[in-house]
C-alpha cells in the first residue's frame, strides 16, 4: 500500500526510507539540509492546496516521478544555487511524467533507464547523468549557466527525427562564456555523440539560449530537417548520415566553437575521407548548406572547429566531405541582379574560405576583386554584357570562365 502524505511533514533526521511509493496530496514537505529520504515512486496531486517540497537535502526515488498537480513549482524556495537534489535511481525503467511539467532544483539520473514523458521540464541547478535519460521527443530546459552537465556514465538519448518531434536539451547560456557538454549517445552505452559548445563572445539578451538535438539519417540523408533543406550541389555519399540541431535563441548571436562526436555507424555506406570532413550548416537566408565551410579538425570521431562568428549561427548542421576535388563546385555563368531574390548575386557553392575572385570586362579591365569572396557580387555598376572570371583557390588551383550579367 502506498504511503499517503496529507499533513505538513518536516524531516530533520539524517535518513528516512519509505519502502513503497509516496502520494503527496497537497501536503507541504520540508527535507532539511543533510537529510536523506529514500522511497519508491512519488505521485503529486492537488487537493485544495498544491503540494510543496522544500528540498534542502536529498530525495531519492527508485520509481516514477509523476506530477499530476496543477502546479509546476512542486519544489519550493529554489535558491540561485539550489541545494536540494532529487535522485532518480533504480534498475528498472521509470518515467518523469504526469499532466504538469516540473521545475526541479538539482536533478540526478542514476543507474537504469529514465524516460521523459512531458515537455519543458526545467532544471534550475545541476543535471547529473549517471545512467540513461531518454528525452522521448520532449525538451528538457537547463536554466543555470553556472553549471555544465555533470556527466559520469550513460548518455542522453535524442534520436527522434524532426517529423516526430525532437528530443532536445535547451541551455539558458545567456551572456556566459562557459563551455557546455551535452552527453548525447546512440544507445551503445556511452556518450558517443557528445556535443561541446564553447561560447566565445556574449550573446544578447542575457536570457538567450541554445537548443541541442541530433538524429541519424539513411544513406541518402533522409529525412531532411525540413523538406526544402536538400543538398543541391553535394552528393549524399560525401555527407555523414546525421544532422545536429544547434539552434540559437538570441537577438545577437554569440561567437562559438564546437566539438561534435559522431559514431562509426554514421558513415553508413558512404565513401568519406575523414581527412577532408568539414562542418557545414543550412543558411536559411541563402537557402544553402554550403555557402560557408568551416575549418574542421577530425580526430577519433570528433570534429573540432575554430571560432564561428555569430552571424553564421543557424539551426541545422552536418559534416561533409569537402576536399581539393572541386567537381562539386557550381559556378553560374550568369546573374540577374533585379532584386527578385533569384540569382541576384554570383553564388558559387562549396567555395572555400580565402578564395580570391577577379572579374574582367570584355576589354580585359578588372571590374571586381575579392581576396575572400563571400558570394555577394551583384554586378555593381556594370552594364549587361559578357565578362570573364578568374578564381584562385587556397590550394593554388585556378578556375576561369565566362560570366554574363542580365539586367
Amino acid at each position: 500500500m502506498n504511503k499517503r502524505v496529507f499533513l505538513f511533514m518536516v524531516i530533520f533526521i539524517p535518513v528516512i526510507s519509505f519502502s513503497q511509493g509516496i502520494i503527496n496530496n497537497g501536503a507541504k514537505i520540508f527535507i532539511d539540509e543533510g537529510a536523506f529520504v529514500h522511497g519508491g515512486s512519488m505521485l503529486n496531486l492537488t487537493s485544495g492546496d498544491n503540494p510543496r517540497i522544500d528540498l534542502n537535502g536529498i530525495l531519492e526515488l527508485e520509481g516514477n516521478w509523476i506530477n499530476n498537480s496543477s502546479s509546476e513549482n512542486i519544489f519550493d524556495n529554489i535558491e540561485n544555487l539550489p541545494d536540494g537534489t532529487l535522485i532518480l535511481t533504480g534498475i528498472t525503467e521509470t518515467v518523469i511524467g504526469g499532466s504538469t511539467k516540473t521545475n526541479f532544483e538539482n536533478l540526478s539520473i542514476k543507474n537504469g533507464y529514465r524516460t521523459l514523458q512531458i515537455n519543458n521540464c526545467e532544471v534550475n541547478g545541476l543535471l547529473s547523468v549517471n545512467g540513461i535519460l531518454n528525452l522521448n521527443s520532449n525538451k528538457l530546459i537547463l536554466n543555470n549557466n553556472n553549471f555544465d552537465i555533470d556527466y559520469q556514465s550513460g548518455y542522453i538519448l535524442s534520436e527522434t527525427i524532426q517529423a516526430e518531434g525532437l528530443g532536445e536539451i535547451e541551455i539558458k547560456i545567456g551572456e556566459s562564456l562557459n563551455t557546455f557538454n551535452i552527453p548525447f549517445g546512440t544507445g551503445n552505452g556511452n556518450n558517443d555523440l557528445n556535443i561541446t559548445f564553447s561560447a566565445k563572445s556574449a550573446g544578447y539578451p542575457s536570457i538567450g539560449s541554445v537548443v541541442f538535438a541530433t538524429y541519424p539519417t539513411n544513406d541518402e540523408n533522409f529525412p531532411y530537417p525540413e523538406s526544402n533543406y536538400s543538398f543541391k550541389n553535394l552528393t549524399s555519399d560525401k555527407i555523414i548520415d546525421r544532422f545536429w540541431k544547434i539552434s540559437p535563441n538570441y537577438t545577437e548571436n554569440p561567437d562559438f566553437s564546437l566539438n561534435l562526436s559522431f559514431a562509426d555507424v554514421d558513415f553508413g555506406g558512404n565513401t568519406i575521407d575523414t581527412e577532408s570532413i568539414k562542418l557545414i550548416r543550412f543558411n536559411t537566408i541563402k537557402e544553402s548548406w554550403n555557402d560557408e565551410v568551416f575549418e574542421t579538425e577530425i580526430m577519433s570521431n570528433i570534429a573540432t572547429t575554430e571560432t564561428i562568428q555569430g552571424n553564421s549561427f543557424f539551426d541545422w548542421w552536418t559534416l561533409a566531405n569537402i576536399s581539393g576535388n572541386h567537381t562539386d563546385f557550381n559556378i553560374p555563368n550568369g546573374i540577374t541582379p533585379n532584386n527578385d531574390g533569384y540569382n541576384d548575386t554570383w553564388f558559387i557553392s562549396n567555395l572555400p574560405l580565402n578564395t580570391q575572385v577577379t572579374i574582367y570586362n570584355r576589354w580585359g579591365d578588372e571590374v571586381f576583386r575579392s581576396n575572400d569572396y563571400n558570394n555577394d557580387w551583384n554586378g555593381g555598376k556594370q552594364q549587361s554584357g559578357a565578362y570573364y572570371y578568374v578564381i584562385e583557390l587556397p590550394d593554388g588551383e585556378i578556375l576561369s570562365g565566362d560570366l554574363n550579367i542580365f539586367k
